[in-house]
């Protein structure tokens, strides 16, 4: 049995103002920092093995907080990224709001486009991949993957066999952490959207 923590990365400047996504140079804002260095103190008590991290800056900036605290080598893994969001990279959601394809997007997710992007039907695939891909590399132990809200939506959803318009409804909060445990026979998540000061693994 693998156990992956599924981490989302700490707070940034724009969120919750606009689609980020793959854009570059976005790091850490200093509410994120504390939210990183709280995180790791969180996950020293349960001795993870290692620590795999989205390129995204943001991600990256949360990984080595917590790797710092643990001890732990940071491996990025290109199948931890962000969903691309193509045209809408940057844009603020006040100006998405009258596209007739953004509103589609979020209305019907588990089958709409993504101008120049990613559908979040290519997204599960690729999330799904990732984390067969690593369990197969570590059959066992306890694992750290600091990922995006999407991405773990998109692990959540293929291993509970749930629509993705379902999990959409599904919080995901910066720093917050979910727990997928996975076997030969498939994964089930055993915890959702964890941002306390105590974490237990059953």
């Amino acid at each position: 049995m693998t156990t992956f923590l599924m981490v989302r990365h700490a707070s940034m400047d724009g969120l919750g103002d606009k689609i980020v996504g793959r854009e570059r140079g976005i790091h850490l804002n200093n509410k994120g920092h504390a939210e990183a260095n709280q995180l790791a103190a969180r996950l020293a008590q349960v001795r993870p093995t290692a620590i795999y991290s989205s390129p995204m800056e943001r991600a990256q900036d949360t990984a080595a907080a917590i790797a710092r605290t643990l001890g732990l080598n940071l491996s990025t893994e290109p199948g931890l990224n962000e969903i691309d969001y193509g045209h809408w990279t940057g844009k603020r959601f006040e100006e998405l709001d009258s596209l007739p394809e953004w509103r589609r997007y979020n209305m019907c997710r588990h089958n709409a486009d993504i101008p120049g992007g990613e559908s979040m039907a290519a997204l599960v695939q690729r999330a799904s991949q990732t984390v067969e891909r690593l369990h197969k590399s570590h059959p066992a132990g306890l694992f750290i993957l600091v990922s995006h809200a999407d991405w773990i939506r998109a692990v959540a959803a293929h291993y509970a066999g749930a629509r993705l318009d379902i999990l959409q409804k599904f919080d995901v909060c910066p720093a917050s952490i979910s727990i997928l445990m996975v076997n030969g026979h498939g994964g089930r998540v055993t915890r959702w959207n964890d941002t306390g000061s105590q974490l237990a693994l059953q």
